[in-house]
């Protein structure tokens, strides 16, 4: 990771008057009952002004359609998928993606300043961030990643190479924690999950949109749910099990939620609420997922069922209450997140915190064992971080990419023996990371700061001139 990437670029208030005769205490609690009545009046007014104008609002084909729609096309005209990456499976770093011209690959995120969420279809050539004000974009992958020869927008323009998003709305009035884009394989409907601070889940049609007042395109809401919690939401795990859509999120207020999305309706309903569960300050352990291992979550040890009947996960669901027992893990200090790895012999976890270190678990049974500790990602000058870093697992699990506060370097770690593999300057803080993998098997990892989505390739040693 040696190269050196470039930088991007009140009103007045009303005056009051009293007399003595006004005065008359016993009747402040009617006129502030009366206050209250009228600003329910009000918000209930409102909200049925909104839903009425939801109603109504005519909704086209989206460009996010059109869109998948060619990279499904592209998918049937694509040879067999590789069987893994290139060269002899030494790691060395990542390096940046660029065009052809030489030009590094960069989105401009815009509207959005700091991206604490992404996600990718790498199928359908999306890529989803949230974050900062409650603002998500939707992406074109770019093609020199994907390695489409053209889709229905075209080769080059209208977002596809020039980095604008397709999709550009204000999803809520919180910081948006995690968002998720979830599909249907035997088709192009596609919608995007969205939890953030404010206590919502929201479900979007990614298929069809609006032009906003400002002239940004807007998906169509199909769920605005604020029943699961009652606070802000911090984490959300997607678990797609047979045919069942299994969504787990926890939240400020120290509950954990499983949750199943119908994918007819496109409506959340409440399978589980698992409450106090957080590290006693409030904040729960962040949701995570063990796909291959069918943890239900990352704090679960039982195993789903393996028929996958939806009838039987709810079964299990309702009788079992997952827990991982762990202690000593980022003392003084609360998990801001985790990420599950299921391709080893154990199902590995990786945690971040306020701290400067970072810790690698390994599940035995029902007990998190501590095996390596990481330090040095960090700069050494910062007692505590006071942004939330996370990090990934590369190359099949066999090593950790993460970044530090102020060091403005990527740091990559051996998983299997706890040394250092290599640092590289970024010249950025990071807000947030994420990993993809395309069917030809070459992984890419997408780091994002501020007002900008940076693309870089995993680099093997064997692909690195000498």
């Amino acid at each position: 990771a040696g190269k050196k990437t470039r930088k991007l670029s009140a009103a007045s208030t009303p005056s009051r008057s009293y007399s003595l005769r006004s005065r008359a205490p016993p009747s402040a609690p009617e006129q502030s009952a009366s206050a209250e009545d009228r600003a329910a009046e009000a918000a209930a007014a409102r909200r049925a002004r909104e839903e009425e104008e939801a109603k109504n609002m005519v909704y086209d084909d989206s460009s996010v359609l059109q869109y998948i729609c060619g990279a499904l096309a592209e998918e049937r005209r694509a040879p067999a998928p590789g069987t893994g990456p290139p060269g002899d499976g030494k790691m060395l770093g990542v390096e940046p993606v660029t065009y052809g011209s030489g030009e590094e690959v960069a989105y401009s995120t815009g509207p959005l300043s700091r991206a604490y969420s992404i996600d990718v279809d790498v199928r359908r050539g999306l890529l989803a961030a949230g974050g900062h004000g409650g603002m998500v974009l939707v992406f074109a992958l770019p093609t020199v990643v994907t390695g489409a020869q053209g889709s229905a927008i075209g080769n080059g323009g209208s977002g596809v190479e020039s980095g604008e998003p397709l999709m550009a709305f204000k999803a809520h009035k919180g910081w948006v924690a995690k968002v998720r884009i979830v599909s249907n394989d035997s088709s192009a409907d596609t919608v995007l999950v969205t939890a953030a601070n404010d206590g919502h889940v929201k479900v979007w049609d990614l298929t069809k949109s609006h032009s906003t007042r400002t002239g940004d395109m807007q998906p169509k809401l199909l769920t605005d749910n604020d029943t699961l919690h009652v606070s802000g939401i911090f984490s959300l795990a997607y678990l797609p099990v047979g045919s069942m859509h299994l969504l787990v999120t926890c939240s400020k207020d120290g509950s954990i939620v499983y949750s199943e999305l119908d994918w007819e309706s496109k409506q959340l309903a409440k399978l589980r609420d698992l409450e106090d569960w957080h590290d006693g300050r409030g904040r729960p352990v962040q949701a995570g997922v063990v796909r291959k291992r069918r943890v239900g979550a990352g704090y679960a040890a039982a195993q789903l069922p393996t028929d996958q009947d939806p009838a039987a996960v709810r079964a299990w669901l309702a009788a079992v209450t997952p827990k991982v027992q762990t202690a000593g893990c980022h003392p003084g200090s609360v998990v801001n997140f985790v990420e599950w790895n299921g391709d080893g012999e154990r199902p590995r976890v990786v945690s971040t915190s306020f701290g400067q270190e970072l810790f690698l678990h390994e599940l035995h049974g029902e007990e998190l064992r501590q095996v390596h500790v990481f330090r040095g990602h960090v700069l050494h000058t910062v007692q505590r971080c006071k942004q939330m870093y996370n990090a990934v697992f590369v190359h099949g699990g066999s090593a950790i990419l993460t970044y530090g506060e102020k060091s403005k370097k990527m740091s990559l770690y051996d998983a299997g023996s706890g040394a250092t593999i290599s640092r590289g300057v970024l010249d950025v803080d990071p807000t947030t990371i994420t990993t993809f993998t395309t069917p030809g098997g070459q992984e890419y990892l997408i780091c994002a700061a501020v007002r900008q989505l940076m693309f870089y390739r995993v680099v093997p040693m064997s692909s690195v001139s000498a």
